[in-house]
C-alpha cells in the first residue's frame, strides 16, 4: 500500500532516501525541523500534512504520523508511523481559500463603488430626497447586474442582456425611445458592471433633462467590438437643447469611475447641441 501512494511498484523495496524523493521541494526541510521542535517539547512523535510531487508530475497530499521506535540491529534510527492520501481534501481546501480570496476581493471593489455611488447621489447642489432618489437607482442598478453575474455564467454576462438589464428600470414607458446595436459577446464582471452603471446613469439624466424628457426624443446606443476592444457609444436626438454643465453633475466621475475601474480604456462624455454623447473604449482581454 506504501508504494502504491509513493508512486512505486508494488513489489518494490523503496529506501528511505527514494521515499523522500518524491518530496515536493522544501518539504524535507520542514519535517526535520518538525522533528526536531517535537524532541525539545520531549515529544517523540510528529504529525504533518506533506506535499508530494509524483514522476508524472501530479501533486499528492499525505498525512504522514509518526514517532520514534526501538533502533535497528545497527543502532540506527527507526520510526514507526500510518501515512494517509488526503489529496481530495487538500484540493477542496485551496478551491475554497481561492474563494475566499476571489470574495474578498469583490467585497473590496463593491464597497469602493458604493462609496463613489454616495458620494455623487449626495452632493450639496441636492436635497436629501433627490439624493436618496439618485442613490436608490444607481442602487438598483447594481444589485441588477450582480443578479446577472451569479447566473449561469458565473461572473460574467451576455452584452445584450446586460443592456437589457441596465435599462429594465425605463423600458416600460421608453421602449420605443431606445435604438439598440449591439453584438452578442460575453462581458467579465470588470467591465459588466462599469457599462450598466454607466448605462443606467445616463438614462437618469435622459429622462430629467436630456432626450427621454421629451416624446420625440431618441437614444441610440451601438456597441461594437474592433482590435480586441469594445466601443461603446450613447448618443442623444430630438430633445431639448443641451448645454455642459458649470459643475461635474449627473454622476460625470462616476461614468468615468465606473466604466474605467481596471484604470484601462477612456471614457468621453460631452454636451453637444443635438443631446448628450457619451463614448467609451474598454479593452477585452480578459474575455
Amino acid at each position: 500500500m506504501l508504494n502504491v501512494l509513493y508512486g512505486f511498484p508494488p513489489d518494490a523495496q523503496p529506501s528511505l532516501d527514494d521515499l523522500r524523493s518524491r518530496y515536493a521541494p522544501g518539504e524535507k526541510e520542514r519535517l526535520e525541523q518538525l522533528g526536531r521542535e517535537a524532541a525539545e517539547r520531549g515529544e517523540d512523535r510528529i504529525r504533518a500534512e506533506v506535499k508530494h510531487i509524483m514522476p508524472d508530475g501530479s501533486i499528492k497530499w499525505l498525512l504522514v504520523q509518526a514517532q520514534t521506535a526501538a533502533p535497528n540491529a545497527d543502532g540506527g534510527p527507526r520510526a514507526i508511523g500510518v501515512v494517509m492520501d488526503i489529496t481530495d481534501r487538500k484540493l477542496h481546501e485551496e478551491k475554497l481559500a481561492v474563494a475566499a480570496r476571489e470574495m474578498q476581493h469583490r467585497i473590496k471593489n463593491s464597497l469602493a463603488l458604493v462609496q463613489s455611488m454616495v458620494g455623487q447621489s449626495f452632493r450639496a447642489d441636492r436635497s436629501v430626497e433627490e439624493g436618496k432618489e439618485a442613490f436608490s437607482s444607481r442602487l438598483q442598478a447594481y444589485a441588477g447586474v450582480t443578479s446577472l453575474l451569479s447566473g449561469e455564467r458565473k461572473g460574467q454576462a451576455s452584452l445584450p442582456a446586460l443592456l437589457d438589464q441596465a435599462l429594465s428600470p425605463f423600458r416600460e414607458a421608453f421602449s420605443e425611445q431606445f435604438v439598440i446595436d449591439a453584438p452578442e459577446i460575453v462581458l467579465p464582471e470588470r467591465i459588466a458592471f462599469g457599462v450598466a452603471l454607466a448605462i443606467n446613469e445616463l438614462a437618469t439624466n435622459a429622462i430629467k433633462y436630456g432626450a427621454l424628457s421629451v416624446a420625440e426624443g431618441v437614444v441610440h446606443i451601438e456597441c461594437r467590438v474592433a482590435s480586441n476592444e469594445l466601443y461603446l457609444t450613447w448618443r442623444e436626438s430630438g430633445g431639448p437643447s443641451v448645454e455642459e454643465p458649470r459643475s461635474r453633475g449627473f454622476g460625470t466621475k462616476l461614468l468615468q469611475g465606473a466604466v474605467l475601474q481596471g484604470g484601462e480604456g477612456s471614457a468621453t462624455l460631452s454636451f453637444l447641441p443635438d443631446g448628450v454623447y457619451f463614448e467609451a473604449k474598454l479593452p477585452l482581454n480578459d474575455v
